[in-house]
């Protein structure tokens, strides 16, 4: 699966209802024009991702999400092969 994406949807879906969480998700995608990647959800102002539906707190979790695959771009395989505890710590030093 795509770990970005996985992670993203996470985040908005948390305390809401699965459909709430969906048509935020399909939002922040075609604010995206369809690509969700870390790199695009960047360029989003604070402005477009409220307007996507998501409150302060999810977006600078979104968007430290994004900067943890843009600053690193094996995250996603260091998520993948690390065990229980590792995974851990590699989300937990993430906001949100």
């Amino acid at each position: 699966p795509d770990t970005y994406r996985v992670l993203t949807r996470a985040v908005i879906a948390q305390l809401i209802s699965t459909a709430a969480a969906k048509s935020i998700s399909g939002r922040l995608i075609a604010a995206v024009n369809g690509k969700l990647t870390p790199r695009n959800v960047l360029k989003l102002t604070d402005d477009e991702l409220r307007a996507c539906g998501i409150a302060r707190g999810k977006a600078k979790a979104v968007r430290g999400i994004a900067e943890a695959f843009v600053n690193d771009r094996r995250f996603a395989q260091k998520l993948a092969a690390a065990d229980d505890a590792t995974a851990r710590e590699l989300l937990v030093a993430l906001y949100g």
